[in-house]
């Protein structure tokens, strides 16, 4: 049974992983996982020093986890929805709240 996804990319600061390589972690992973991915929200070369205000394409995902128009979100690894530990666990929790799946390609 597949069910819809879509992705979330952009860069770190921290990390040298491309966005290249964190669309293709996620393509791999939904693949692995009978995941249908609708698109990749893309944030490019905006890195995790910008505030989540001001990245258009994360805005556009919860937006849409807001509106329940999507089951399930993947991103390359925690660390790419926002910097700040504290953020990123309002974040999962929004997501719960929200009836969403939160995956990781690269812890499941």
């Amino acid at each position: 049974m597949s069910r819809t996804a879509i992705g979330y990319t952009r860069l770190s600061d921290r990390s040298n992983v491309s966005i290249s390589d964190q669309k293709a972690d996620i393509h791999e992973y939904c693949d692995e996982h009978g995941l249908m991915l609708e698109r990749i929200y893309d944030d490019g070369e905006m890195s995790s020093g910008f505030a989540p205000d001001d990245l258009d394409e994360y805005q556009a995902v919860r937006d849409r986890v807001r509106a329940a128009d999507v089951g399930v979100v993947v991103i390359r690894d925690k660390r790419r929805l926002v910097r700040d530990e504290n953020a990123v666990m309002r974040t999962i929790a929004d997501f719960r709240e929200e009836g969403v799946e939160l995956h990781t390609a690269m812890d499941g």
